[in-house]
Order: structure tokens, then sequence, then C-alpha cells
């Protein structure tokens, strides 16, 4: 039996830093970001925003809690981080 066109799994890593923070704060991933989605615990989407390259700052209105950043990187990747906002 042969293996076709099968694509080893792909390790994606999302830094953010100051964490906590008060609304203000960076983005690195391994490769370049393509959108930036930041859910509540509720799972509902407070701010969502194109990127273009592998680092972002985000400056948000956000309430006081905890989040969760989806991003999509433009090889079709995806990856999560938490975020707390004090």
């Amino acid at each position: 039996m042969e293996r076709t066109n099968m694509k080893e799994p792909t390790t994606v890593a999302v830094q953010v830093y100051p964490n906590p923070n008060k609304g203000e704060f960076q983005l690195v991933a391994t490769n370049d970001m393509a959108t930036i989605t930041i859910m509540d615990l509720n799972g509902k989407k407070v701010l969502e925003q194109n990127a273009i390259d592998n680092e972002t700052t985000i400056f948000s209105n956000l309430q006081r809690g905890i989040y969760l950043i989806h991003v999509t990187l433009t090889n079709g990747a995806t990856a999560t981080a938490k975020l707390v906002v004090e």
C-alpha cells in the first residue's frame, strides 16, 4: 500500500504579550497571519480584523475578562491563545 499526498502536521504557535494587559497587546505567530478573531468565553465575537504579517499590535476597548484569540495564518493553519484583560 502506498501513501499518497499526506501532509505532515504543522505546529502553529501564537504568543500574546503582555498578558494580562489593559487592552493593548502584541500578537506574534510562527507564520504570517491572515485574520485575527477575539471571542469572549460565551462564544460572542468581539473583534475581527485582517492581518498581513507575523506580528501585529492590537488596540481594543475590551472589558475586563478572559478571551480567546483565534488566528488563521496565510497558509490556512489556525491557532488559539488565551487573552486576559485587566
